[in-house]
């Protein structure tokens, strides 16, 4: 059997982490489908929104709950109390950061579909005997559900990535963090365009709309080239990137603790 990857070691690791965080997860769904009952009841009894009406619920559980989730995937890596059980389980690194993976994106998500799939066909149906109207249930074959699944995974990688990384206040430190890099990010933008189209107004970029469609047509190529390719970083390298260093800091702890 391979020592550094057994597909049944994470499955039993997976299973073990969802068996012990199940509680947790109950009672959030059922305060969460609580609120929904009454606002959904409230929407329906003023007689308003009956067509996409779970959309934005689920984009909010989305980007809201599931970065939470992932940036609690490694609590007993940095808890001093318990740290010495979770590095002794007789599973490599590898294997522990696959089973958080899987839990915080795959296992999540899924989650996420059925609960809201479950809840507003509940909700609805009550709906419907007290009002004798409803809201569309939510639909898991909606182009909406899915549109943004990319975005999801690159948002919740950076979590994942920032539950290995900090101690302390994983959500808040990374959101802290993503915060900063896309403002540094953004100011680089700035300066190449203000290089490219001329200078700065008022601590703004002045670009005529006629120089920036010219100069794309004369470099069309190039600029599809680049768009491809900041596509590929962010939806596909950015991720796995976040995965590879969460396992080099697992891996770094196991080493410290002597496991």
């Amino acid at each position: 059997m391979n020592e550094v990857l057994s597909l049944k070691r994470v499955g039993l690791l997976f299973r073990s982490d969802c068996i012990a965080d199940y509680r947790s997860l109950l009672l959030t769904s059922a305060a969460l489908a609580a609120v929904m009952l009454l606002a959904s009841m409230f929407t329906v009894a003023q007689g308003g929104e009956t067509g996409a009406y779970y959309v934005p619920w689920y984009m909010g559980m989305l980007f809201i709950w599931g970065p939470i989730v992932a940036s609690f995937s490694f609590r007993e890596l940095h808890d001093k109390t318990k740290n010495e059980a979770y590095l002794s389980l007789p599973a490599s690194a590898l294997e522990k950061t696959l089973a958080r993976l899987l839990r915080a994106t795959i296992a999540f998500f899924v989650f996420l579909l059925v609960f809201l799939t479950v809840t507003s066909a509940v909700i609805e149906g009550i709906n419907w005997l007290v009002f004798g109207r409803a809201n569309r249930v939510f639909n898991v074959v909606d182009a909406a559900v899915w549109q943004p699944v990319g975005l999801f995974v690159v948002t919740v990688s950076l979590y994942f990535l920032g539950a290995a990384w900090f101690r302390k206040l994983h959500f808040i430190k990374t959101w802290v963090t993503s915060t900063a890099i896309l403002i540094a990010l953004m100011c680089f933008a700035a300066v190449i365009v203000r290089l490219v189209f001329g200078d700065f107004d008022n601590l703004s970029v002045s670009i005529p709309g006629d120089a920036l469609r010219d100069y794309y047509l004369a470099h069309e190529g190039l600029f599809d080239a680049c768009l491809v390719a900041l596509r590929v970083l962010f939806f596909f390298v950015l991720p796995v990137f976040c995965w590879w260093v969460a396992w080099l800091r697992v891996k770094e702890t196991e080493v410290s603790h002597g496991v």
